[in-house]
Parts: structure tokens; C-alpha cells; sequence
């Protein structure tokens, strides 16, 4: 998990100082580690294990060829990713993601609120689709230090800064008994694996 986490700055800061194999290498590392934990644990779908798979194979093409192809593509895989996990929850007869979480974790169930927390299961699907083809087009024209500092560093910054905007919103339109504190740790205590699994 350290791994995961540490890899984007890192990838960034070695690919400013033109370390480019070792960016690379980290990306191996990153990709093999996922893949291990995945065979040994068996909590890694099907599907996780593909891309791991392909991305440790293109990483170790990339490191073989001298060149940083493989580097372009866990942003689009995760932006993808997290793009699908909200975008899916919006189809006829599924309960928005979001509206899942008001209702089973912060016991809200007032119509309104679920109305709105559909709306912000949009918002983050369009968001996530947003950065998704700004990632594109960064790897398509920009030069790879832009590409790098967007895809990153800052794009995980807006994650966090549309959290939080959203989340004081929230707070200000929905006043509650419970403190912010409370909240976070109620979000923070959350089965994101078991959220993930019953939305299937």
C-alpha cells in the first residue's frame, strides 16, 4: 500500500530529473507487488489481475526498450476505473453509490438528501470522466513533465479539494447533530470492498 501511494509523486520527481528508468522501475515494482498480493490473498478480482498483469508486462517492455510508454497508462486505468465504479451505480434499477453511502453509513434516508446524493454520484462520474480525457489530451500534446505534474500530482489534489467541497457543501445545505469528526470516522470505517461488491 506504501508502495502504491508513494508511486505517483515519486514517478513525478524522478521523471523530473530525467530518471526515467527509474521511473519505470518503480512501476514494475508497483504493478508486481499488486499482482503477488493478488495471487496470494485471492482478494483481487479477476479483472485487477489482468491489468496488473498487462501493466507489469508492458512496464517490463518499457524498462527493456528504454522508453516510458507503460507510464502513461495507470492514470487512465484508475481514472477509468473510478469513473466506472460511480458512472454504473446511475443505471435504471441500481442505487446511486453515493446514496448507498448516505443511507447505510450516515443513516440518512430524508428524500431530498437522497435526491441530492444522486446528483453528486453524477458529479463525480463527470469529474473522474473530465480528468479521464484530460489525460488524454495532456499525454497526447503536452510535454511528459506537464503530463507527469497533472496526472500525478494535481488530478489527486482535485480529488481531494472536490471532497472536500462537497463534503462542507453538504454539511452547510444538511446541518446534522453529528460533528465532521464523527463523520470522517464513519466514512474512514467504511467496507469499500463490500460497497464495491453489492453494487454488482
Amino acid at each position: 500500500m506504501l508502495l502504491s501511494i508513494s508511486y505517483p509523486p515519486a514517478v513525478h520527481f524522478a521523471l523530473l530529473s530525467t530518471e526515467t528508468k527509474w521511473a519505470v522501475g518503480l512501476l514494475v515494482a508497483v504493478s508486481f507487488s499488486q499482482l503477488l498480493i493478488g495471487l496470494l490473498s485471492h482478494r483481487i478480482g479477476k479483472t485487477a489481475m489482468v491489468i496488473s498483469g498487462a501493466v507489469l508486462a508492458l512496464s517490463l517492455f518499457s524498462l527493456v526498450q528504454g522508453t516510458v510508454l507503460a507510464l502513461f497508462f495507470p492514470p487512465l486505468f484508475i481514472l477509468s476505473a473510478l469513473f466506472w465504479f460511480f458512472a454504473r451505480t446511475l443505471r435504471p434499477g441500481r442505487e446511486p453509490i453515493i446514496t448507498r453511502l448516505a443511507r447505510t453509513v450516515f443513516q440518512e434516508d430524508d428524500l431530498e438528501v437522497l435526491k441530492y446524493t444522486r446528483r453528486v454520484t453524477l458529479l463525480w462520474s463527470l469529474f473522474f470522466l473530465t480528468l479521464f480525457i484530460e489525460t488524454v489530451l495532456l499525454a497526447i500534446f503536452a510535454p511528459l513533465e506537464v503530463w507527469s505534474l497533472f496526472s500525478n500530482i494535481l488530478n489527486y489534489l482535485f480529488i481531494v479539494l472536490l471532497f472536500i467541497l462537497e463534503f462542507s457543501y453538504r454539511r452547510l445545505r444538511f446541518p446534522q447533530k453529528k460533528t465532521s469528526k464523527k463523520l470522517l470516522q464513519q466514512f474512514a470505517s467504511v467496507d469499500w470492498s463490500e460497497l464495491f461488491r453489492s453494487q454488482q
